[in-house]
């Protein structure tokens, strides 16, 4: 067994109770409905103090019933594209205020060319980090599930491929680039013990990993050079003394 299958296995041991809940169909299919509603009452409550929670009624809505605070939401918040929160995102951005869509200044957004209305800047908070965190490790626990060795998988090391990690800082400590330049910085122990390319190489820009590479291929072409003379004075070498021994 390679020792990066250790990895595995602590994170079957680890993840066991969790693995267990998700396997538990029964369970999902009578508390689903419920679990959401929780989840929105949360998140209405949190948002409830910003601008946009205040302008909305968050607050009273999140006191409601289930199924009150449902119909309540859909009214206030009406299903809309990114044109709707361009405004806003730009006073988060790049004027740095705070508790404008979500409570807090908000330090990180994942930039996305999408093929309408141009670039698009998606607010990352910590809340959603975190969340995305759980959600990963749900994906091992499904792995599970569905009879995936995780010791067999990790049995090796794992190459992440993703977008650039070249991120920009603005003058209010405002990061902005791909969700892989993002998230990078977060991968932790012991999935960095199995982690290529690693974060140092991870977190080049891209002109940096074309200079590496650059240099590389640079040394490479010297020490061939170097080889092909070092053959010829030798070749050299050799007929000389040949021609020497004739006399």
């Amino acid at each position: 067994m390679a020792w990066t299958s250790l990895v595995g296995v602590g994170i079957r041991a680890w993840q066991a109770r969790r693995i267990a809940k998700l396997s538990d169909t029964a369970y999902w299919t009578r508390r689903t409905a419920r679990l959401q509603a929780r989840q929105l009452r949360s998140l209405l409550r949190r948002a409830g103090g910003t601008e946009f929670g205040r302008a909305r009624g968050f607050e009273r809505i999140a006191n409601l019933g289930d199924a009150e605070m449902i119909a309540a939401y859909r009214q206030a918040v009406a299903v809309s594209d990114y044109e709707a929160y361009r405004a806003a995102i730009v006073r988060m951005r790049e004027q740095g205020e705070a508790g404008v869509l979500w409570p807090g200044l908000i330090k990180h957004y994942a930039q996305t060319s999408g093929t309408t209305a141009g670039d698009k800047y998606i607010p990352v908070s910590k809340a959603m980090l975190r969340s995305n965190y759980h959600a990963a490790l749900d994906i091992f626990g499904h792995a599970t599930r569905f009879g995936v060795s995780l010791p067999d998988l990790l049995a090796g090391k794992a190459l992440f491929l993703g977008g650039s990690t070249d991120l920009t800082v603005n003058k209010h400590g405002i990061a902005t680039g791909d969700l892989s330049g993002l998230v990078t910085p977060m991968i932790r122990w012991p999935i960095s013990a199995i982690y290529l390319p690693g974060r140092k190489i991870a977190l080049m820009s891209d002109c940096a990993v074309l200079g590496a590479r650059r240099r590389a291929d640079d040394q490479r072409d010297a020490q061939l050079d170097a080889g092909a003379v070092s053959a010829r004075d030798r070749a050299g070498a050799g007929g000389k003394a040949e021609r020497a021994d004739d006399s």
